[in-house]
């Protein structure tokens, strides 16, 4: 899988086995054997009615980054959710880029402690941080 996605480096992940990940079609920026990062184009239906990045769509990058991260570079099981928490600093919206940098704070034989930071493109300004609780599963 490692290997399949050095050639995805700049594309978006049209097939991705999410089906909430191809929805949000994020593009796969950069890759390696300890870090992801992923790229989003806002679109209109992802925003609110004041025409802002919603809340729980950015709730849901933070998830999907994080579960992507656990599936690709430490596959073999299957993950689920404990718990998400997102705090939210900045806002985008439609037309803007933001990307998403997962990362693993610590990970133990069956709980993996993660955070995931969501960026605005143009700036670099933090738009969202989330951390999350993530239970790992036998491999079904």
């Amino acid at each position: 899988m490692y290997q399949f996605l050095l050639t995805q480096v700049g594309k978006p992940l049209f097939n991705s086995p999410s089906p909430f990940m191809r929805w949000l079609l994020p593009v796969l920026k950069s890759i390696d054997e300890q870090t992801i990062s992923f790229q989003y184009t806002i679109r209109d239906e992802m925003t609110n009615p004041a025409g802002k990045l919603h809340g729980g769509v950015i709730a849901g990058i933070i998830d999907d980054a994080t579960g992507a991260m656990l599936f690709i570079l430490h596959s073999g099981s299957n993950y689920v959710t404990m718990s998400n928490t997102v705090h939210y600093y900045e806002e985008a919206k439609a037309g803007e880029v933001v990307y998403a940098v997962p990362q693993i704070i610590r990970k133990g034989n069956t709980i993996v402690y993660m955070e995931c930071c969501i960026y605005k493109k143009e700036t670099d300004l933090l738009l969202a941080k989330g951390s999350s609780t993530v239970f790992i599963q036998s491999k079904k």
